[in-house]
């Protein structure tokens, strides 16, 4: 059932929001002490964006494909994409694109 599933998809988002914020979402605002901390930018970040984004939180994945687009289409110089974010973002990039123009720049 469609509503069950996104009353669900709800409650996952309302669970993970505070530790995603906690992250400073993408981390373009940690300090130094958490810019060098792994655990945090290689396991804890990449797993709560791609998690937020599975459930639909809307706000990540705008930030997904803005990323992407950025980095990917538009090569934007000045966007910078860890490595330990990349393939999350190009997998929710290509789930949640409506249109082949994603796919096509990642075939380039």
């Amino acid at each position: 059932d469609d509503k069950l599933q996104d009353k669900y998809n709800q409650i996952m988002v309302d669970i993970m929001t505070p530790v995603y914020e906690s992250l400073n979402k993408w981390g373009d605002n940690d300090d130094e002490k958490q810019k060098k901390d792994t655990e945090r930018n290689d396991v804890f970040r990449p797993l709560l964006i791609s998690s937020m984004a599975k459930y639909g939180n809307k706000e990540v994945v705008n930030d997904i494909l803005n990323k992407f687009d950025e980095f990917i289409i538009k090569k934007d110089s000045n966007c910078n994409i860890p490595d330990a974010l990349r393939s999350t973002i190009y997998a929710n990039a290509m789930r949640n694109s409506e249109d082949d123009k994603r796919y096509t720049a990642m075939k380039e």
